[in-house]
């Protein structure tokens, strides 16, 4: 006979908790066969009788979250609409009290910026876009390129054009990069770069 480690009703009700909640730790083990059994049968019966409550509860808990989720949305609207409702009536309210020449001023104000707004947009656009000479120079590189890449020997007059081609690419190149940087630059800090 081997000495048992589960000497009472506590240890036995300790070593069951512990093996069907598939915790496992303790110094409490059971030694024999039937002992053994016991507790594999306890850890599955443990394994099963936790999981199924755990997915129940846990789909219970999603759906309860999600519908308070669409409360709180609805409610969150709701409110939404009726701050833009007021704000509506209290702007319907000053539009009727103001005066034609606010309401002109209002308007031709609003023109200004747009019209300003174009105008740097159009900026901005013609600087991105190349013109005539940065595309002929641009492809005149890229052949220089393509046609170094197939030599195996080259000519010293071949590789000082190839400079020359290079230089001007990357004029083009810092160009329309220091533009962007320069955004920000009133105009005479923008041509010192």
């Amino acid at each position: 006979m081997t000495v048992t480690m589960i000497k009472d009703m506590f240890d036995a009700i300790w070593t069951i908790t512990i093996t069907m909640t598939t915790v496992g730790y303790g110094g409490k083990f059971p030694r024999t066969m039937i002992g053994k059994a016991v507790a594999i049968a306890s850890a599955i019966f443990g394994s099963l009788y936790m999981a199924m409550p755990l997915t129940i509860v846990g789909n219970k808990f999603y759906s309860i979250f999600l519908q308070h989720e669409q409360e709180r949305t609805k409610a969150m609207y709701k409110s939404q609409q009726l701050v833009h409702a007021k704000r509506q009536s209290t702007f319907e309210k000053e539009a009727k009290t103001k005066t034609v020449e606010e309401m002109v001023a209002f308007k031709l104000r609003h023109v200004i910026t747009l019209r300003r707004w174009v105008f740097r947009t159009k900026r901005k656009l013609e600087v991105q876009t190349l013109n005539k000479i940065e595309r002929v120079r641009l492809k005149a590189y890229l052949k220089a390129c393509r046609k170094l890449c197939t030599l195996k020997t080259f000519d010293k007059q071949e590789l000082i054009d190839f400079q020359q081609l290079h230089k001007s690419l990357i004029q083009i190149i810092s160009k329309h990069l220091i533009h962007r940087h320069a955004e920000g630059i009133d105009m005479f800090e923008a041509t010192l770069y």
